[in-house]
This record gives C-alpha cells, structure tokens and sequence, in this order.
C-alpha cells in the first residue's frame, strides 16, 4: 500500500495564492489522512473528484515535497487517473 502525488499546474485563475498544486491519494483513504496528518493538513481538506470520484488532498509545492520526503511515491496525472479514477457513471476516464 502507498500515497502517491502528481504535479499538476493549475491554471483556473491568476489571482490564486499558488499557482501550482498537486494531489495526493493512497490505496487506503486512511493511509492518505495518516500521511495529510504527517505532512500538517488538516484531514478536513480532503476532497472528492466531482469527475473521477477520486478520494484526494491538495498539495502546495512545498507540501509536495515533504510528502515525497515522507514516503509519498511521485506518479503523473494520467498514471493516478489509470489506477484510481473512474467517472460517476460508471465509465473508465480517458486516457489523454
């Protein structure tokens, strides 16, 4: 069992305090609020994917990296998509 991170820019709007965020998720949710505990996020931050259902946090630069200085595995978007996602209606995502 493992937490995983990606880094993904986000681009929504200019005026956001970071411009970059990653997200972290684990096979086990209580691997991943255990880890958000570890790393100083409040497990209240916890999120789900409105498209994919996928269980996360979200993650400043700085925050990345000390998860990865924890034990969190660096993994792409699209590999987090692959292993964890699936849309709401029972659809696999897309690949792209």
């Amino acid at each position: 069992m493992a937490v995983y991170v990606d880094h993904f820019p986000n681009r929504k709007s200019k005026k956001a305090r970071w411009h970059f965020c990653s997200h972290m998720v684990a096979d086990t949710e209580e691997e991943l609020d255990v880890m958000a505990v570890k790393i100083g996020i409040n497990t209240r931050h916890k999120q789900t994917s409105r498209i994919t259902g996928i269980i996360h946090y979200d993650l400043t630069e700085g925050k990345r990296r000390i998860a990865i200085e924890h034990g969190s595995i660096p993994i792409s978007t699209r590999d987090i998509i692959k292993k964890f996602g699936q849309r709401k209606d029972g659809e696999k995502c897309p690949k792209n």
